[in-house]
């Protein structure tokens, strides 16, 4: 084998660097979406350098944003914009969605939170709608399923947030082991 291709969701670290050491030095990574308004690709070497990137942007330019819409700089966590994309998309009948998925810069976004580090490579820490709201504390269950899904045990696993009158929502985790269940 010569090369190995892998997309669709983040790659927890611990399982990235294990596919590299049976692998080896052949594995490559892009971060795009079905709108392809934009794209990230990374290979081995370089996201040994960087890692937990999903790369650096191609013929397009990454922004995160802020909740009130301010560019964020290198390290602090927003939401992940397209500019000068591959293309403008519109979601077929519905209007509503295609204008909540543009800023006023006319920048793009599918709902993706992470953030850059000073040489440009993006990291991915979740999905805007995935986080939960526990107690005034946002929690990203990305995290939590990076860490869990590592254990020997777990073959999957889903964290997610359940309504909770104190909290507002409290967490759910279930993980698909030996013995499977939710906690």
């Amino acid at each position: 084998m010569r090369i190995a291709i892998h997309a669709a969701a983040p790659c927890p670290r611990a399982i990235k660097e294990q596919m590299i050491a049976w692998w080896g030095n052949i594995i490559w990574e892009y971060y795009s979406s079905t709108e392809g308004a934009g794209v990230t690709i990374i290979n081995t070497e370089r996201w040994l350098q960087h890692p937990g990137s999903v790369g650096v942007a191609v013929n397009c330019k990454v922004h995160i944003v802020d909740d009130e819409g301010k560019e964020l700089p290198p390290g602090k966590v927003g939401t992940v914009y397209f500019s000068d994309g591959l293309q403008s998309f519109e979601y077929f009948n519905e209007p509503e969605k295609t204008r909540d998925a543009y800023n006023e810069k006319g920048w793009s976004t599918q709902g993706d939170v992470g953030y850059l580090d000073d040489a440009g490579f993006l990291y991915l820490t979740d999905r805007r709608n995935f986080m939960i709201i526990s107690g005034g504390v946002n929690i990203y269950p990305q995290e939590i399923e990076n860490t869990l899904i590592t254990h020997e045990r777990v073959a999957d696993v889903a964290v997610f947030g359940i309504p909770n009158a104190e909290l507002e929502k409290r967490l759910k985790r279930c993980a698909a082991a030996t013995l499977v269940g939710c906690w």
